[in-house]
């Protein structure tokens, strides 16, 4: 019970210190010493990381949906502006029309687009795909959008620290290690893609052989076989789905009976401004079909006929779907 009551103080001291630094790079005042404090600071453990990016996800979350309101009511968030003595604060519960009124309150988000490859070596922002010739070419690392990886500590090694890539390495006997969440990937001479959203990782082999190694099981992976695993456990291999896995390297999206709530996250990687479910049974729908990267917002035609979805377009390229 002590160490329980220990580990959740040390949480929430390291989440108000996020969101302390949070606020301090909004504030427009924040200098170039500042950023680089706060990769200082990102960088002490994996913990400190973890909560900068819950912070600095809610602080652009609620942003956007201020922004949306702001649009939509201008009057209510003049109103709300105007309440003398109101305070907003970061992880206030948010709601509905109230919740929007209130993040109308915040300031422009004007240095996230700089900040999201903080604390990475490699990075990619919304929209962005990047290939890098690592270790004199002796590696290739593609990069989809929205993308964080670090070179690791130990000789050729790197950390997936958020979104997708594909890596090659070619050459027979310069193998590497790729550290993703709670396991590790190792290839050689072979090629493989790779997905990670917090803690879930997926590992798709596209060429050779990689092997799998977690804290609960090592497994290898074939051509054309994927495993997931999460903190606790590892999938048993199955048969991949490459056209979903890494379509986006032919610069498409392909959705498989996905509810809609997860297809609009993906396209929201790649899509400036950002699209908004704002109806729970419309999230949950199920959704299949292939999008051109270059040309998302047809995708939220076919949301509109296959649903029949409400569809408002905002300044910023924000759209709400209702």
């Amino acid at each position: 019970m002590i160490f329980s009551r220990y580990f959740k103080s040390g949480a929430k001291a390291l989440d108000s210190e996020a969101e302390a630094w949070v606020r301090r790079i909004q504030s427009g005042q924040a200098t170039r010493r500042d950023a680089l404090a706060l990769r200082e600071w990102c960088a002490h453990s994996d913990a400190h990381a973890a909560a900068f990016e819950r912070a600095r996800r809610a602080w652009v979350d609620i942003g956007q949906a201020g922004r949306a309101f702001r649009a939509a009511h201008p009057r209510a968030a003049a109103a709300a502006l105007a309440r003398p003595g109101r305070r907003v604060l970061l992880r206030a519960g948010l709601a509905g029309a109230g919740a929007a009124a209130a993040a109308a309150a915040l300031p422009p988000l004007g240095w996230w687009a700089s900040l999201e490859g903080l604390g990475a070596d490699y990075s990619t922002a919304v929209g962005e795909q990047r290939t890098v010739d690592w270790d004199g070419g002796q590696a290739v690392v593609e990069l989809d959008a929205r993308t964080r990886m670090n070179v690791a500590d130990g000789p050729r090694r790197l950390e997936l620290l958020e979104g997708q890539a594909a890596i090659t390495c070619a050459e027979q006997g310069q193998g590497l290690t790729v550290a993703a969440g709670a396991g590790e990937i190792l290839l050689d001479a072979a090629s493989v893609g790779l997905r990670r959203s917090g803690d879930e990782v997926t590992v798709t082999c596209l060429r050779g052989r990689v092997d799998i190694r977690h804290p609960s099981r090592e497994l290898a992976l074939e051509a054309g076989q994927q495993a997931r695993y999460g903190a606790v456990a590892v999938t048993a291999p199955a048969r991949a789905d490459l056209e979903q896995a890494m379509g986006w390297r032919e610069g498409m999206l392909v959705f498989r009976d996905m509810p809609l709530a997860e297809a609009v996250a993906e396209i929201n990687r790649y899509r400036p401004g950002r699209i908004m479910v704002l109806d729970d049974a419309l999230a949950a729908r199920r959704v299949s079909g292939r999008f051109q990267i270059a040309r998302l917002d047809l995708a939220i035609d076919r949301i509109r006929e296959a649903f029949g979805a409400h569809v408002r377009q905002l300044p910023k390229g924000i759209v709400l779907l209702s």
